[in-house]
């Protein structure tokens, strides 16, 4: 038995020298290799998530400030416009239409309008805020484009459709489209100039018009009349 004592003792020696080392290993270069690992990974790290996560979430008093309405905007604009419900609609959407509007195609027209819909708040939601124009004469311009000189800046806009009537001898063209990128600069322009001119483009023949100050004041309410219940036009 007292043979084997050395060959043990060696073995336990062994042993114990191989536990201290892998102790060693794990406590000092462990750690270095785990932050290398994050480093190269493309993983961020929990500090960097947060961070990143931050970056997505808005500042709440500019969120609330871009959603909010403005009830004493509503109650004074209110009184310029025609509301027409829509009794088939599921989200009881209604129009808001300026009532200085012409009720009827067979009148020569320029206003915007939008509809909103009940959201179960106490402001109804805005959306599809729209541009409208309509021609009213004796011949057909078989119009393809408008356009417009406001405040001496040219604007250019052709309609996503035009839509042709005509009975008596009278004819009338119109359109009402939603905004786009091209009527958006047109209606901001024309809701804060001084003076405006439109030039009606036809197949062979043209028309010249100049936008009403009553026209102009419109607009001017419809842009607001849509902010102030919370819209934003650059969003459509």
């Amino acid at each position: 038995m007292s043979n084997k004592n050395p060959y043990i003792k060696q073995k336990i020696g062994i042993i114990f020298i191989l536990v201290i080392t892998v102790a060693l290993f794990v406590f000092f270069f462990m750690p270095i290799i785990v932050k290398n690992r994050e480093a190269t990974s493309g993983e961020p790290n929990k500090k960097e998530s947060n961070d990143l996560k931050n970056q997505d979430i808005p500042n709440t008093k500019e969120y609330n400030a871009f959603i909010s309405f403005d009830s004493l905007k509503i109650k004074e604009l209110l009184k310029y416009f025609r509301v027409e419900k829509d009794e088939f609609s599921s989200l009881k959407e209604s129009k808001y239409i300026p009532k200085d509007a012409p009720i009827y195609i067979n009148a020569n027209g320029l206003y915007c309008d939008f509809d909103a819909y009940d959201s179960g708040s106490k402001t109804p939601v805005p959306n599809n805020f729209r541009f409208h124009f309509q021609y009213f004469a004796k011949d057909w311009l078989f119009i393809e484009s408008l356009t417009f000189n406001i405040d001496d800046e040219i604007f250019t806009y052709t309609p996503d459709k035009i839509e042709r009537d005509n009975s008596g001898g009278d004819v009338w063209e119109w359109f009402n489209d939603p905004i786009n990128s091209s009527s958006k600069e047109i209606v901001l322009a024309l809701a804060k100039c001084k003076s405006a001119k439109i030039k009606i483009n036809g197949q062979q023949y043209h028309e010249e018009k100049t936008v009403t100050k009553a026209q102009i004041q419109s607009i001017k309410r419809t842009v607001d009349f849509y902010k102030a219940m919370g819209g934003d036009i650059n969003a459509e």
